[in-house]
This record gives C-alpha cells, structure tokens and sequence, in this order.
C-alpha cells in the first residue's frame, strides 16, 4: 500500500530531538458531544539535545482556546499563535516551566475520527 500523494515524506536523516519534553500531564474533561471542556497542565522541562528557549510548538486540531497560562501568569493573544493545526507558545521561560490551558472541542463536528470524536451515539478516541 501507498502512502497518499498528499503525505510527507518523513527520513531518519531529518530526526533531530525535541526541544521540549512534557514530563507530566493533567487532564479533566466535561464530555459532551456537542462542547467538551479540556482543561489541562502540563510540565515542561527542556530537552537536553533540544534548543532551549525555542518556542514551544504543540498540535491540536480544532481547539478554542479559552485560557492560556505559564507559570499560573495568563497568556496574552500576543504571546501564542493558533492555526487550528498547531499552537505555538512564542516566549518560554529557560528551565521547567508549567503550561496550563482551557479548550473546547466539538466531538460531534469532528469527521477526521481522530482525538476525541463522536460516532454511534458514543464518544470515542
């Protein structure tokens, strides 16, 4: 089987480390098909072979973001970008630091089957 012409070619050649590494992970959620709260915080600690001080880049789909916080201090609308495919935090402190965040996604307009989505009449992910 084919890889879709639209994919990207991926070589271990172009691999390099991360720069950041979450070391731990809280989650909640307030499930509804239609609007699901996610409220999580992150630690981050950078990676010994990564580039501190790079922005910290990190996918998700779909969000609305509702709050933003590093080290508990909101995060302003200038401080991060949002593409719907990546959220990218443009300033982060040297050392370990603590991302906190507050989204809402919509299971049920979610048709890419992947995260958290609605199919049957049951959340699934």
């Amino acid at each position: 089987m084919r890889a879709p012409e639209s994919a990207p070619v991926l070589r271990r050649v172009d691999y390099r480390p991360p720069d950041y590494t979450v070391t731990h992970v809280d989650l909640r959620f307030e499930l509804d098909a239609a609007r699901t709260v996610v409220a999580s915080e992150l630690r981050i600690e950078p990676h010994p072979e990564g580039n501190e001080g790079a922005p910290l880049v990190l996918h998700g789909v779909g969000l609305a973001i509702q709050e933003l916080a590093l080290d508990g201090a909101p995060l302003g609308e200038e401080h991060y970008v949002y593409d719907q495919e990546t959220l990218t935090i443009l300033l982060v402190p040297s050392g370990g630091f603590a991302l906190s965040s507050v989204v809402v996604v919509h299971p049920d307009q979610n048709t890419a089957l992947e995260g958290l989505y609605a199919s049957g009449g049951e959340l699934c992910t």
